[in-house]
């Protein structure tokens, strides 16, 4: 990412890996983001996650809006397309069911105005009736009908011929696709959409470099707003990637000995990727830092932060000394990039603290106070305990 316009307040990664920016607007008014970046394509994933947690990502097989893989007519249309074969890998059932896709579905070449997704089931009930959409959700929910985990990607597809590679969205290169997970490949893109309308050209071995996901989906429940314009070109120079974070340390310089202080550390990733960061470390000489930092590795994307609050412990009433905060940072790709900044701070005796008279005369006059009330209320409800008594007797 180079820019994003206007800034957001922060940019942090959700469990996908997408990045999201953050950004507060007023309820009664819209506002228009222009985001800038460059991607760099591969053919094959340079990361293959094959420790997929299938317990912990339950959320890859879950039935949804559209992907209706529980009904009994995408149930009793899986049977047909396997036919009884002894499938051994994801892999295997996944080119099975895209073929069946990209055969069985027709795309709607129709103009988009008044589109409306239609979902697995609707869709194989309507087969010529088919846009992106519809391919990659009919064959979500075949997969996970399947036990196969399986998410959705909405991205840019460069068509070139836009004949055998029709519009999702019109004027636009947005384009989506699925991908699912297999044991010995990790995450696979496949694009049955594309495989369609090309008359058979495999998008299900490999993916060609002409797709770039911007947004990966596990839940066809949240509906995304599709971007209002989407341009991109091809570079002929080589991708730079750029590492660089800046620290601070937001303190006062001065505190006042045995008072509660606070610091927040921020890491702030002035770079063009992601800056991962496993190890922070905040420090004094006799300042104790008394919270702690997650051990685990902390992802922070382009123009995104990290903040965290801390607890210090400055000491006894009568200290007077001058500390140096030290907070160190550890980069996880590049050990060159760990960062370490520091900041001076100076520790009073308590009595030199401004305000202690104040507080002081301000608690002793509420105790003071509570307790007059407390004893002239006792003393008016002693009066009436007398005054009854006199009555009565006087009434004998």
């Amino acid at each position: 990412i180079s820019s994003i316009e206007p800034k957001p307040d922060n940019v942090i990664l959700d469990e996908e890996g997408n990045y999201l920016a953050l950004f507060t607007v007023d309820r009664t008014k819209s506002q228009v983001v222009e985001a800038k970046g460059q991607v760099q394509t591969f053919i094959n994933p340079l990361y293959r996650n094959r420790n997929l947690n299938m317990q912990i990502n339950q959320r890859y097989f879950n039935q949804d809006k559209y992907w209706e893989k529980d009904n009994p007519l995408i149930k009793e249309k899986l049977k047909e397309i396997f036919n009884g074969k002894t499938l051994k890998t994801n892999s295997d059932k996944a080119n099975l069911i895209n073929q069946y896709v990209s055969s069985v579905l027709q795309f709607n070449t129709s103009n988009n105005i008044g589109y409306r997704r239609l979902g697995a089931v609707t869709a194989l009930n309507n087969t010529n009736q088919a846009k992106c959409y519809e391919f990659s959700d009919l064959f979500i929910a075949f997969a996970r009908s399947a036990k196969i985990p399986t998410r959705e990607n909405i991205g840019l597809g460069y068509r070139g011929n836009s004949k055998i590679r029709p519009e999702c969205f019109p004027n636009s290169n947005l384009d989506i696709w699925p991908e699912y997970y297999d044991e010995n490949s990790g995450w696979v893109m496949i694009d049955p959409t594309w495989e369609s309308t090309t008359g058979g050209a495999n998008y299900s071995s490999k993916l060609d470099l002409n797709h770039i996901s911007l947004l990966k989906q596990s839940s066809s429940f949240s509906e995304v707003a599709i971007p209002v314009k989407s341009e991109f070109s091809f570079l002929d120079k080589e991708f730079k990637p750029v590492s660089n974070v800046r620290l601070s340390i937001d303190v006062s310089e001065t505190l006042f000995a045995s008072l509660p202080a606070q610091a927040k550390i921020r890491i702030e990733n002035l770079g063009n990727i992601v800056y991962q960061v496993r190890g922070i470390s905040l420090s004094g000489g006799r300042i104790n830092v008394l919270s702690q930092f997650d051990k685990g590795q902390i992802d922070i994307p382009p123009l995104g932060s990290f903040e965290q609050n801390v607890a210090l412990k400055t000491g006894y009433a009568w200290d007077s000394y001058v500390d140096i905060l030290q907070l160190k940072i550890n980069n996880e790709l590049n050990p060159v990039n760990n960062k370490t900044i520091e900041k001076s701070i100076v520790v009073k005796p308590l009595f030199a603290y401004k305000r202690l008279s104040i507080t002081v005369g301000a608690i002793f006059l509420l105790i003071f106070g509570t307790y007059l009330t407390t004893l002239i209320l006792h003393l008016k409800d002693q009066d009436k305990k007398i005054f009854n008594i006199k009555i009565k007797k006087k009434k004998k």
